[in-house]
């Protein structure tokens, strides 16, 4: 099972075993990518 894109857990019958690697994630830079788009008319959630 992934926790995050450097840590793992895995779960045997006998034994959990975890690790995680060393080093740093990178940023991602798309996160407001799509901000200033335009809605989508169709879509229920809007008012």
């Amino acid at each position: 099972m992934r926790l995050n894109d450097h840590c793992i857990v895995i779960i045997s019958v006998m034994v959990v075993l975890g690790g995680c690697a060393i080093g740093k994630i990178e940023p991602r830079g798309d996160l407001f990518a799509h901000m200033h788009d335009a809605r989508d008319p169709t879509d229920s959630a809007l008012p």
